[in-house]
């Protein structure tokens, strides 16, 4: 499952959607371009997984999550009202007030 691994945070995020959706399996089709420079593919595995016994196997901790959200609240809790954005530090989210129209564009390019 080199996929897995190169591609852990997609992987991730997926499972946590599948997850809050209430799905209880998953599917991923693997695709392989037919010749190199051109757009056309082939399916070359579909892989059907429970979703939960996904999460555990890449070892998905939803606790984490779940702390990362609060955090987060916590950030934005007893601000005033205003545009703000997150940014992440080293070891920590800061959450800053858009001063202006040049840095709501800017924190909107950077998120992209």
């Amino acid at each position: 499952m080199n996929e897995v691994r190169d591609n852990y945070n997609m992987f991730s995020r997926w499972v946590v959607q599948a997850l809050l959706a209430g799905s209880s399996i998953m599917q991923f089709a693997f695709a392989q371009r037919l010749q190199k420079g051109e757009n056309t593919h082939k399916i070359v595995k579909i892989l059907t997984l429970d979703t939960q016994d996904f999460a555990q196997q890449i070892r998905l901790d939803i606790e984490k999550g779940w702390a990362m959200v609060e955090e987060a609240v916590e950030l934005v809790r007893g601000k005033s009202a205003g545009s703000y954005y997150f940014s992440k530090e080293l070891t920590c989210y800061k959450l800053s007030k858009v001063v202006d129209k040049v840095v709501a564009q800017k924190a909107s390019t950077q998120k992209k």
